[in-house]
Formats: structure tokens, sequence, C-alpha cells
């Protein structure tokens, strides 16, 4: 990916940081990757990298869609938490989102 703009002949790209959400589609669930990268300002040599999309809690790997998947089969289907977790086990969802 090319950096574009005025001054974009003055910074590089040198590395990608990755962010991982859980995400709820209708009928599965898939793990959504944000890529973000990491650039350095040639003449300063310092580093900054794009903050991470902000997420609905605070250090929280489910993604807006799989919470609101689950208040909808909470409060919608009257489904208890327990059995929301028991139709999600043979969707076979790795334990920590992040590989």
């Amino acid at each position: 990916m090319k950096m574009q703009g005025e001054d974009a002949d003055q910074y590089e790209i040198i590395d990608h940081k990755d962010t991982y959400r859980l995400a709820q589609r209708p009928g599965s669930y898939v793990i959504l990757q944000y890529q973000r990268d990491v650039v350095r300002h040639k003449p300063s040599q310092t580093l900054t990298t794009v903050a991470a999309p902000s997420g609905l809690f605070d250090r929280s790997f489910a993604d807006v869609s799989f919470i609101a998947g689950m208040l909808v089969d909470k409060y919608l289907y009257h489904l208890p938490l327990y059995r929301q977790h028991q139709r999600r086990k043979p969707a076979v969802l790795p334990s920590v989102a992040v590989p």
C-alpha cells in the first residue's frame, strides 16, 4: 500500500499491527481482522500507528454484531445465556479470538 498526500515521501510504512474482533453473521461467526500500518517519519525517525478501532466494551474481542446477536437471543427469543453458550459450541470457535 502506497502512502498518499503532499508529504507522503517523508513517511514510510515499516510494519503492520493486527486487531481481531469476533463478529456474528447470519448463521455463522467470523473473526474480523483490522490491519493498521506502523509508519516512520523519515526526518524525525518517530513511529506512529493508527489507533485500533474502538469496541463496545474496553479490551473486549467481541464486535457490536456479536453483542447485538446475544441481546436479541436473550430478550427477543428468551434464550438463557447457558443455552446460547451451548449453541455456540458446535461453531468450534477458538477459546481465544487472537491467533
